[in-house]
């Protein structure tokens, strides 16, 4: 069949080509405002009928955006992009029907009439062409100058960045789920269940076939596997040698090491490989507080590695966890051999539980630097023209993620605590402001949730306190927080504040699930949370208690729950000293 566009040859490097555009997963998706004011911007500064961002597929060019064009596609070898993505500079056609190599186009020919065109390419960071901003006019033009073309190219660049800005905000959205997947599975275990779970929630998470957690042994010259996972189950423990593996140099190295296909070409003795049909492999070495290796932490699957950006980042972080569970093991081994070290051996485990603290702290930082565009680039967005549904979704999207970042908020509190750097900055402030300011900015949270949020402020004029604003705000806030979130919709939230003798009673009462008769002890220790189920559905991580009866305390009040039980609400209660200035 003789093609539409003549001049077309099979692209070097086409398959590559097609692995960088469908890395994006943006065909097929729906349209997105972001692209759509670039087509939009474009049409108008060119004075153009249509106007699209071109993405050429295997068999046919989809347009992710469109002005003046009613489909979705067209066929690749009917489509002017198809030759654009041949080359990395800009094509122009003044003409179209003088142009030899569109004779038989049927945009030439029929409708549109296309006589004039100009293709930017769409080139990624690593050289890849996927496509082009075009625009097309039914009228030929004689003249596209530099400056013109310039334009054109810097549009087509900014296509690029929001492909780009598109990708980061979907790695953002999996590594969180990822991380989180994984930081639940293993937050309660230690020692070998620690190791299952920490294999079998990885490869969960990462959708691999294997994943194993290995010690080195007989002077580093052998690793003996701690734990296994082989198509999501736990099998059992086996040894090998290190030499003509791909573990040698990672161990040798003390670096990560990635082969995303062929593992088994390169290592062709590395019998382990051989059992589990390995095709892709990545593993990172398990380093001690001094540096020293003790192992490494592996996953394999029989399929090439596509995408490893996910991967890397969660191998790496709970390669640091694993290392440090590893290293309280031995801490413990040495300490039962060896009575004489009992106290040195208490010390490193004690250091091994101070590296989780560390470990949230490096979490949260890691967490806090992609939330901070995503909340910038939202309110970015709702400065623009927007429909009502585009407007609800964006506030969604900025109240998760102010959400996300006062969880964040609540982890390096948590961290400082146990570090001894939580400070306050005491002031005498009035606790009836601080209450009115946590309600208002839970009032979108409550709105969301349809939960009324009621004040009976009765402390009548004594409602002064010494104290820190900013944490006395955060202690009413988690209070409130954590009430509208275990509230049903149509429920109600009480904040009530009164003076009683020389002390400030403030209250929570919410009309949610209640707690259970054994949890209500044990409601302020720090990650204790209750059904997991609940929890789950309406997420937390169980620091916000613990941190206002922390709070609190430093304040020289108190804190306490109560509840009649399961589906009978619960009141938080918080008691404050009364501050009463003294006469001159």
């Amino acid at each position: 069949m003789t093609p539409l566009v003549r001049g077309i040859e099979s692209p070097t490097g086409e398959s590559e080509r097609l692995t960088a555009l469908r890395r994006y997963n943006v065909l097929d998706s729906p349209p997105e405002p972001g692209f759509d004011r670039i087509t939009a911007l474009a049409a108008r500064l060119f004075r153009v009928p249509v106007c699209t961002i071109s993405l050429v597929d295997e068999s046919r060019v989809w347009f992710k955006s469109k002005v003046g064009w009613s489909g979705d596609q067209v066929k690749r070898d009917e489509s002017m992009c198809s030759l654009a993505v041949l080359q990395e500079k800009l094509l122009v056609i003044h003409d179209a029907r003088h142009d030899g190599r569109f004779s038989c186009n049927p945009f030439v020919e029929a409708e549109p009439g296309i006589r004039f065109y100009a293709g930017a390419p769409l080139v990624t960071r690593d050289g890849y062409n996927l496509g082009t901003l075009c625009i097309v006019d039914t009228k030929p033009r004689d003249q596209f100058n530099e400056e013109e073309q310039r334009t054109l190219l810097d549009l087509a660049a900014m296509v690029i960045d929001e492909l780009e800005l598109r990708l980061s905000m979907q790695r953002i959205a999996n590594t969180d789920r990822a991380l989180l997947e994984v930081t639940c599975g293993v937050s309660q275990a230690t020692g070998k269940e620690f190791f299952a779970s920490l294999v079998l929630h990885l490869s969960c998470a990462l959708d691999i076939r294997c994943a194993f957690v290995g010690e080195l042994e007989g002077e580093g010259l052998e690793v003996g596997v701690l734990a296994a996972c082989d198509g999501g189950q736990v099998v059992a423990n086996f040894r090998y040698h290190l030499e003509g593996s791909p573990c040698e140099q990672v161990i040798d190295q003390r670096t990560p090491c990635c082969y995303p296909r062929g593992i088994r070409g390169h290592f062709p003795e590395a019998q382990f490989l051989e059992a589990w049909q390995a095709e892709g492999y990545l593993a990172t070495p398990l380093l001690d507080a001094q540096g020293r290796c003790l192992g490494l932490l592996v996953i394999l699957d029989d399929q090439a590695f596509e995408e490893t950006h996910l991967a890397e980042s969660l191998v790496i972080i709970f390669a640091e966890r694993a290392a440090g569970e590893l290293e309280r093991i031995r801490a413990e081994r040495d300490r039962t051999a060896l009575l004489e070290e009992t106290q040195q051996a208490r010390l490193e485990a004690e250091a091994a539980n101070r590296a989780k603290d560390e470990f949230l702290a490096v979490v949260s930082h890691e967490l806090r630097t992609p939330l901070n565009p995503i909340i910038g680039w939202t309110q970015i967005l709702r400065r623009g023209s927007l429909t009502a549904q585009q407007a609800h979704a964006l506030e969604i999207i900025e109240r998760n993620a102010r959400l996300q970042n006062q969880l964040i908020d609540d982890l390096l509190d948590v961290s400082r605590i146990q570090q001894g750097k939580f400070s306050f900055r005491f002031m005498v402030v009035s606790l009836s402001s601080v209450a009115m300011s946590a309600m208002e900015a839970v009032r979108g949270l409550a709105e969301a949730g349809r939960v009324s949020v009621v004040a009976q402020l009765e402390a009548h004029g004594q409602d002064m306190v010494r104290a820190d604003p900013v944490r006395l705000q955060q202690t009413v806030w988690n209070l409130l927080t954590n009430a509208i979130k275990f509230t049903p919709p149509d429920g109600c939230v009480v904040l009530r504040l009164t003076c009683q003798g020389n002390r400030l009673v403030l209250s929570v009462r919410d009309t949610g699930m209640g707690i259970t008769l054994d949890l209500l002890p044990h409601i302020f220790e720090r990650f204790r949370q209750g059904d997991s189920t609940s929890t789950r559905k309406q997420n937390g991580l169980g620091l916000g208690l613990f941190l206002v009866k922390h709070i609190v305390e430093a304040h020289g009040g108190t804190a306490s729950a109560a509840s009649d039980g399961e589906g009978k609400g619960a009141t938080f209660t918080v008691e404050l000293p009364l501050f009463v200035a003294q006469a001159l």
